[in-house]
């Protein structure tokens, strides 16, 4: 993955295809998303983090969605 995605672009369609993934699950679904951001994380390492604040807002939608 690394070699592959080497722009913004490819990136940002990474990411946005994370996120229409984890639409789809119920169970467990904030746990696993972010299992998902962490893998990346160790995959991408520093080339995620122009990424970072985009990723970070939209994990503060999701774990406050449902929250009481």
């Amino acid at each position: 993955m690394t070699e592959h995605i080497t722009n913004t672009d490819r990136m940002n369609a990474f990411l946005f295809m994370i996120q229409e993934h984890n639409e789809h699950m119920k169970i467990n679904h904030r746990k696993e998303l972010i299992k998902l951001y962490g893998n990346a994380a160790e995959i991408f390492e520093e080339a995620l983090l122009p990424f970072f604040p985009k990723i970070q807002s939209f994990l503060e939608r999701k774990l406050k969605e449902g929250d009481p």
